[in-house]
């Protein structure tokens, strides 16, 4: 877990470096489906607000800021009360700090500019190797690539 969290922390945050690290397949299906993409780094946000790598809370908001399930603000305020019941035992400091890492998501949360053709030099790697039977490629290797 350690790990991931340090490489997490590592990854670009601005949201014009976000697209060139997609692979060009990604970079395809994105515009192909008109997919909106955000970015925040949450890592980065739970350490600041001092919830060590703890990013429930932020990736939470982050979903219902949108995904338009409920209106943004009402999200907001369900999240808030959902800390306020859940942390509220352990004390106000606790809870403020948890409001101040939704406050925090929001502001770090970033819609990246999807261009209209894809720009990366690199793809995927193939599920499955090359050198594998033809089978193996044909079945297998699609299962695995969730085809």
């Amino acid at each position: 877990m350690e790990a991931r969290y340090r490489a997490a922390q590592q990854l670009p945050t601005r949201p014009a470096e976000v697209w060139n690290h997609l692979p060009r397949s990604v970079q395809e299906t994105i515009i192909r489906k008109q997919i909106k993409v955000h970015t925040i780094n949450a890592y980065a946000v739970a350490k600041e607000k001092q919830l060590g790598n703890r990013i429930n809370t932020i990736m939470q908001t982050c979903f219902f800021a949108i995904s338009n399930v409920l209106p943004r603000d009402e999200a907001i305020q369900k999240i808030k009360d959902s800390i306020k019941k859940t942390y509220g035992k352990r004390g106000e400091p606790v809870v403020r700090q948890n409001y101040a890492a939704v406050d925090a998501a929001l502001a770090h949360l970033y819609e990246v500019t999807v261009p209209d053709a894809a720009t990366s030099e690199f793809d995927l790697p193939p599920s499955v190797s090359p050198l594998a039977p033809d089978g193996v490629q044909r079945l297998t290797g699609e299962i695995i690539a969730g085809r």
